[in-house]
């Protein structure tokens, strides 16, 4: 950004930002040794909310509750003198400021309370909130609906089996409205659309222990009903929802399978209750003495679809398909009884505007530091204005890695153009086109002889919108070849085979003679990066876009970089399924560039790179696929069947670790279970565990091996 010198110097050395999940060492906790934070919550302002265990702050007396500055000093000017007399567990902040606090406490202040009060913004007593919480001895969870009515999570009075969930009125009377579920529940979500998802624990037999809810409390019959498993236990429970924009969730909790398929303690649910097999993290490797079934109590959103996860003594991020993300580092907490991680606890977690990460629990150290209880850590809010202190660049934001990067001025786009060549060189040449027609950039004929060569053509342009023209004198394309667009970022603007005639450029559509252009610079917005590059990809499966932050709309360029299709879909979602657009329908069988771009206060940024996708027909039930499996010789047994069972057995693979996607669908095309699981040493033997409640009669089974597909029928008795 254009500065002064004698700035920039001092911008430069303020500009630097420590790496993502490291520890901020200028937040302060005053919390006493032993002592420990039950949740947290992060306000507006920047100040936090704690409670707990404690009874003093900074030495200070608070009596489980405490409003903390923005660096983790204490607040003086919240409280109610004495405070609680026992363990604060929950706080849920109100739109006029005011707090929900629940707990196990029965006085405030020495004012006689029930477990759950409401506090005003100084926290003093508001004596209006009456809540009638009969049989409950400590409330664990408040959720406020849009009608101020209020869900309320409690043990019941023999504690852990008999967890409960009412709905109080906002003075805190009793809703009889509310039709009371009758599970262990440990957890509770309030959807977009009014409904409620319950995460509850179950024991050996039912172990179904995710169900959605109407408003009223009736169990909603359309969710899929999954059974958990827990390997060597006959307990599993979910203990945290954490609602995607999407309208998918992500699970935490103690169990090692969902729906029959392998999750340690960590699943992606679609919002029918499918399991999402794109999310698949990791079953081990969280860190020293941690394995992969560790509890989850608490799951963090972060920026581009990605969720921190505190797994007992360790704060890990995930990538959007559930791998460990590299760039994140993985703090460790200790203070147990061996002063290791495996035994401590962390309890919640929250962002703070500034986008770092508060994290509480029951610790005395992080990465070596002493910090009792409550600790905080670097990460950054992405695309947010900052300053690298480079006189030479404008726009400066802070990217993905957490760093301040600006765009240069002048000559700022900085390209390369990399082109894969076949045996005929020569007759490759290319042409960069300004909006006006204008060559501004140009390369080739090339040698021949040099097939499978990459040659590399570095350019330099100001911003603005570009055409890039890749010709072919053979009118044959370029023979197993190609080429690549890229940006100073290596963010691909065009990437295209080399599958063309003469010309290869993106163009309006089919007979089109108006060329589209690109624009410099790109922007940060992308397509998620575990579901990019996609060579053969269903299209009656939604693509997805990453979360941008503020953006309203999202609208999404799909095209072939030769100029047989193009397309541009403005959508306030960020997925769209390619097989449900009528008009204008999207090719199956063709290489395509999808990128897109976010409306942000009523304007559309640039687009960002794009990824590349061939999409293939989607075959439903009774439709001959375009495939066939011809290798291994595959058995459904026992068939007919009655137990609900089923036993898949096959051989002769040729790669061992081929993933194995099994379907079922019934006579009407209506699809009844889905499984994806990977063939060890070549061969392949599953138990399926089918819905006990599916109707006897006759089913297709489509199972789909490395893109091939084979169908048979099962019928159920």
């Amino acid at each position: 950004m254009r500065t002064t010198f004698a700035c920039s110097l001092l911008l430069l050395a303020c500009s630097a930002h420590a790496q993502p999940g490291t520890v901020d060492t200028t937040f302060h906790s005053g919390l006493a040794a032993g002592a420990n934070i039950g949740t947290v919550v992060a306000l507006p302002d920047g100040k936090v909310l704690i409670g707990g265990n404690f009874t003093t702050y900074d030495g200070v007396p608070c009596g489980r509750i405490a409003r903390l500055l923005p660096d983790g000093t204490l607040d003086t000017s919240f409280g109610g003198g004495a405070g609680f007399n026992d363990d604060v567990w929950t706080i849920t902040r109100l739109p006029d400021g005011g707090v929900l606090v629940g707990g196990w406490f029965t006085s405030y202040d020495g004012h006689p309370v029930s477990k759950a009060v409401k506090l005003s913004v100084d926290g003093t007593l508001d004596t209006t909130f009456n809540p009638v919480l009969d049989n409950i001895t400590t409330v664990v969870q408040m959720v406020v609906q849009p009608d101020d009515r209020i869900l309320t999570l409690g043990y019941g009075v023999h504690f852990m089996p008999y967890i409960r969930l009412r709905r109080l009125m906002p003075d805190g009377s009793l809703d009889t409205t509310f039709n009371i579920p009758s599970y262990a529940i440990q957890t509770l979500t309030l959807l977009s659309d009014g409904k409620i998802m319950i995460g509850s624990g179950r024991q050996s037999g039912d172990m179904r222990c995710l169900h959605r809810l109407h408003e009223n409390g009736d169990i909603d019959s359309t969710f899929h009903l999954a059974p958990f498993t827990m390997v060597g236990m006959s307990w599993a429970a979910v203990h945290t929802i954490h609602p995607l924009v999407d309208g998918s969730f992500i699970l935490g909790g103690h169990f090692t399978g969902y729906d029959n398929i392998a999750r340690k303690c960590l699943a992606r649910v679609s919002n029918n209750g499918m399991l999402d097999p794109d999310f698949d993290p990791p079953s081990s490797n969280w860190g020293a003495g941690v394995s992969g079934w560790s509890n989850v109590n608490t799951i963090l959103a972060c920026p581009e679809d990605r969720v921190i996860i505190p797994k007992l003594g360790y704060v890990s991020r995930l990538n959007h398909d559930g791998t460990l993300d590299s760039t994140f580092h993985r703090a460790s907490a200790a203070g147990g009884l061996s002063n290791s991680p495996t035994n401590i606890s962390i309890t919640s977690s929250a962002r703070q505007p500034d986008g770092k990460i508060l994290i509480v629990g029951s610790f005395a150290s992080v990465d070596g530091i002493p910090i009792n209880g409550i600790v905080r850590l670097n990460d950054c809010v992405v695309g947010s204005a900052c300053d690298d202190g480079d006189p030479s660049t404008a726009n400066d934001t802070i990217n993905g890695m957490c760093q301040c990067a600006g765009t240069p001025t002048g000559c700022t786009e900085d390209l390369l153009l990399s082109i894969t060549l076949d045996a005929f060189g020569s007759q490759t040449t290319w042409e960069l086109q300004d909006d006006g027609s204008n060559v501004v950039a140009s390369g080739g004929p090339y040698a021949d002889g040099a097939a499978g060569t990459v040659v590399s053509e570095e350019i330099c342009v100001p911003a603005g919108c570009y055409h890039l023209v890749v010709n072919d004198d053979g009118a044959n394309g370029i023979s197993a070849g190609g080429y690549v667009l890229t940006d100073g970022l290596g963010r691909r603007v065009v990437d295209a085979s080399g599958a063309f005639a003469e010309a290869s450029q993106v163009m309006g559509g089919p007979g089109a003679a108006i060329p589209q252009a690109f624009c410099l610079p790109l922007s940060g917005a992308r397509m998620l990066p575990g579901l990019c590059d996609k060579p053969s990809r269903s299209i009656a499966m939604p693509i997805h876009a990453s979360v941008f932050p503020g953006a309203s709309m999202y609208q999404y360029w799909i095209f072939d970089p030769h100029g047989s299709y193009n397309r541009k879909l403005s959508i306030s979602s960020t997925q769209f399924t390619p097989g449900n657009l009528v008009t204008l329908p999207v090719p199956t069988n063709v290489d395509l560039n999808i990128c897109v771009r976010p409306m942000v206060d009523g304007s559309y940024l640039p687009f960002g790179g794009v990824c590349t996708y061939r999409f293939v027909p989607h075959h439903t039930a009774g439709s001959a696929p375009s495939s066939m499996v011809t290798g291994p010789t595959i058995t459904l047994f026992p068939n007919p069947n009655r137990t609900r069972v089923v036993n898949i057995a096959f051989s002769g693979m040729e790669h061992a670790g081929t993933p194995v996607q099994v379907e079922l669908f019934d006579m009407l095309g209506k699809h009844a279970h889905t499984g994806q699981f990977p063939a060890a040493e070549g061969a392949f033997n599953q138990v399926i565990h089918l819905d006990a409640a599916l109707p006897s009669g006759l089913y297709l089974v489509h199972i789909t091996i490395g893109g091939q597909r084979s169908a048979h029928r099962l019928l159920l008795e």
